[in-house]
């Protein structure tokens, strides 16, 4: 049986996760990457590992660090 905590939790996930918006194609993110919700994240983008994303990254840039900061374009 499932709990009604489980249910909750898995919606508090679903809406996070759903929040997070990455246009176009060609996006690689790093392992252990955090990126908060409402960020939108362009296209051929690059993110460091471990980096925390917490502003909209835009098309054909390299990101990494915490916070994540501009390294250079593609």
């Amino acid at each position: 049986m499932v709990s009604f905590f489980k249910i909750l939790r898995l919606y508090v996930l679903y809406d996070w996760f759903s929040s997070i918006s990455s246009t176009g194609e060609g996006v690689w993110i790093g392992a252990n990457t955090v990126i908060l919700p409402g960020v939108t994240i362009g296209s051929n983008v690059a993110i460091g590992a471990n980096s925390v994303v917490t502003k909209d990254i835009p098309s054909n840039t390299v990101y990494g660090g915490v916070p994540a900061k501009f390294i250079k374009n593609k």
